[in-house]
């Protein structure tokens, strides 16, 4: 009764077949397979793998090269940039001002530690002087 029921109430699928032969659908063999390189001088694969490896970090070294002296390239023209803006806004006589504030506080500490060393000095004189001994004087 089953089967009767499956036949009367379910819906029929049907399908075609066509039978195709099975050389038509293999691609073509490339010719470097056909008559290139044989078998015994195949590298083996992690030989492969290794090379490849070396060329992707030789390929990523360059890259992080190009990279850093792209960087280096922008930085230096920025700090061009900046200095040509910076010397453009400042005027001479601001610049002359600044420059004879430096050059008079240059003097100025250089005769201090002048006058420091030569009291240093001076004081370092009287003390190896008396240290000497008094027949040591005569016979220099």
């Amino acid at each position: 009764m089953y089967k009767l029921h499956m036949f009367a109430f379910t819906k029929r699928v049907t399908m075609e077949l066509e039978t195709v032969p099975a050389l038509a659908d293999l691609e073509a063999v490339p010719d470097s397979v056909q008559g290139g390189l044989p078998l015994r001088d195949a590298v083996p694969f992690e030989e492969h793998e290794a090379a490849v490896a070396e060329a992707r970090e030789r390929a990523a070294a360059e890259a992080a090269a190009e990279a850093e002296r792209a960087a280096r390239e922008a930085e230096e023209r920025a700090q061009r940039e900046l200095e040509e803006a910076y010397g453009s806004s400042m005027p001479d006589e601001i610049e002359q001002k600044v420059r004879a504030v430096i050059d008079r506080e240059m003097g100025r500490v250089r005769d201090e530690m002048e006058g420091k060393y030569s009291e240093e000095h001076a004081q370092l004189r009287r003390q190896l002087e008396a240290l000497r001994v008094p027949g040591e004087a005569a016979q220099a």
